[in-house]
């Protein structure tokens, strides 16, 4: 099944652009081979960060509230090829990332409780709590989200 959603993906990256794309282990391979696209036409704000931890960067920006989402995904770099990818996305549809090497971006926006669980699957879960405690209100819909997706039916 991955083998598959590698192919499809490949196939969908290099139509756009490029000259290779670069697959490592991706546990996130299979939602982008489906529902993946461009983020086209998109400002990119750059953003302090810690080198080589894009997952972890694109999950603090959003529990901080730098961005609406965050966006599991590939970039081309300067180079041609299509390396995976993740990082933020404001309100307005801005790319906050950390580095200007990206010259495109595929993926797909993940929000609400799917980024709460990007987040503490990329982030110590302490660090998660702490930025829950510290803005209750802006998590809160979320929260209530979770306590209705595991509410036991009548």
């Amino acid at each position: 099944m991955a083998a598959f959603a590698r192919v499809r993906l490949r196939r969908k990256l290099l139509r756009i652009s490029g000259v290779e794309a670069d697959f490592i282990e991706d546990p996130y391979l299979q939602v982008i081979a489906d529902a993946g696209a461009p983020f086209a036409n998109t400002e990119v704000r750059i953003t302090c960060g810690r080198p080589n931890e894009c997952h972890r960067n694109a999950a603090r920006f959003w529990l901080k509230g730098k961005c609406a989402a965050t966006a599991i995904g590939y970039y081309l770099g300067p180079d041609d090829v299509w390396r995976q990818h993740s990082w933020g996305v404001m309100g307005s549809g801005t790319i906050l990332d950390t580095h200007s090497g990206s010259r495109r971006y595929f993926g797909v926006r993940v929000e609400s409780v799917e980024a709460m669980k990007f987040a503490e699957n990329h982030v110590s879960l302490t660090e998660v709590a702490r930025f829950m405690k510290t803005s209750p209100e802006r998590f809160r819909p979320i929260v209530e989200e979770c306590r209705r997706m595991l509410a036991l039916p009548d």
